[in-house]
């Protein structure tokens, strides 16, 4: 005797970003279908709309909505406060804050461009000030304000700090050195600022981590600065440190107890002597506790990723000159530090799951590349202009050819295994390169001797 067995309805559940698919019988209703997630549903602030656009009551068991229809979770206050205008309610606009960002991105090059130039700059003083009072203020404007676009108004915020740190700089013969470090000071103290005081945990784990790389930054260019060592130095060590940054990060940026890594009592075998207590068990895995975890990684590794990529756009022109040095060692040391560096930043990012992992690193690359290309038509010999040319050429080549077989749609195992290679080995040799790249040997040698 056969008994027929309840049919499921398969439902997909949007709430805020996140859409999750969901599997139940036809007799609960969607408002228990959300509530089993770990959702609060409360009918008087929360509201389904279907894909139609309609309003879902909440009482609507899953029997009568159509198997795999999507279903959104709205909440109506945010609705109403918007919709009425109310002064409690705030708009978040983007164009506010990519003119934020532009505006931002163009004053920490000005300040770098007339550092680096040593041109005569007007009432310093005063520029710094106005401009690290805009951070600030727009460090606040984020922490009250910016949600969906976090993102980029922390980028605005960032990077107006290093404008007025930059611009606090006084005028020596370090004036460049001391502008970076003033400038990465000052962005972290503005994220500093906005850990302090924003109310979203996303915002305070992406400004924490952007303070904590910028401060690393800082301290080695102020160690290079005390040493009295060349801005070349400082510059190629900088550079050398993306790569394998880059590689460790995702390592480092999901912060969970021991116990949801891994069952250690099925799989250690010699658990007490090797390892210890074995970790406790968190018990099932509440997706209420998990999301929070995975969205501050999410943010940890995006900030993480970008602030690399920008460093290493800040400080490549900073160790240019070392590709033209008297020194063998140094000047093919350096061509290969900036390579592994680029091919790490155009290879990582093929598995990355997220648009920006994916982008920020190949604009970076872009732009290390356009460097390279303007210091060798402008500052290089012939021998590397030759070289350059001809590397164009067969990357020109090479693009060429994978156009055709990619557009169609070809996938190679071979090809992906051997660019998982050319990955690992660039990360590998691009921070020692950076460093024979920086002379380090001289630098060491001249130490002991004197």
């Amino acid at each position: 005797m056969t008994r027929a067995l309840p049919l499921r309805r398969h439902v997909s559940i949007s709430v805020d970003s996140t859409t999750i698919d969901v599997a139940g019988g036809p007799d609960h209703t969607i408002a228990g279908a959300i509530s089993a997630l770990g959702i609060p549903f409360d009918t008087e602030r929360f509201a389904v709309i279907g894909s139609d656009g309609a309003v879902i009551a909440s009482s609507t068991p899953l029997a009568e909505i159509p198997d795999g229809a999507r279903v959104s979770v709205v909440d109506r206050s945010h609705v109403v406060g918007r919709s009425a205008g109310s002064g409690s309610e705030r708009v978040d606009h983007a164009a506010l804050w990519w003119m934020l960002a532009a505006t931002g991105a163009v004053l920490a090059l000005a300040q770098i461009a007339l550092l680096a130039t040593s041109a005569e700059r007007s009432r310093p003083a005063i520029v710094a000030a106005v401009v690290g009072l805009g951070a600030l203020a727009a460090a606040f404007a984020v922490a009250r304000v910016a949600t969906r676009n976090a993102p980029i108004a922390l980028t605005g915020a960032a990077l107006l700090a290093f404008a007025a740190g930059a611009a606090m700089a006084p005028d020596s013969t370090r004036a460049l050195a001391l502008g970076v470090i003033f400038g990465l000071v000052a962005t972290a103290v503005v994220m500093t600022a906005l850990v302090a005081v924003a109310r979203n945990v996303t915002i305070r784990t992406t400004a924490a981590t952007v303070a904590t790389i910028a401060v690393v930054f800082a301290t080695l260019w102020a160690l290079a600065l005390y040493a009295d060592w060349p801005m070349t130095t400082a510059s190629a060590i900088s550079v050398g440190l993306v790569a394998p940054g880059l590689k460790v990060l995702p390592a480092t940026m999901l912060n969970v107890p021991e116990g949801y890594s891994i069952s250690y009592r099925h799989f250690m075998s010699q658990r007490w002597s090797v390892r210890g207590d074995v970790p406790a068990d968190p018990g099932p895995i509440a997706l209420d506790v998990v999301t929070p975890m995975l969205a501050q990684s999410r943010a940890r590794l995006v900030a993480g990723t970008a602030s690399l990529s920008a460093a290493a756009v800040l400080f490549t022109p900073g160790m240019l000159p070392a590709i033209a040095a008297d020194s063998a060692i140094v000047s093919w040391s350096a061509l290969v530090a900036l390579g592994s560096t680029v091919t790490v930043l155009a290879l990582l990012p093929r598995t990355a799951p997220i648009a920006a992992l994916r982008w920020l690193p190949r604009s970076a690359a872009t732009i290390m590349l356009i460097e390279i290309g303007l210091f060798a038509a402008h500052d290089a010999g012939l021998p590397l202009r030759t070289a350059g040319i001809a590397g164009a050429l067969v990357v020109a080549l090479l693009a060429g050819a994978l156009i055709v077989p990619l557009g169609r749609g070809t996938r190679s195992l071979f090809w992906s295994r051997l660019t998982d290679v050319a990955e690992r080995i660039a990360a590998v040799i691009a921070l020692p390169a950076a460093l024979l790249a920086a002379d380090m040997l001289e630098l060491v040698r001249t130490a002991m001797a004197g």
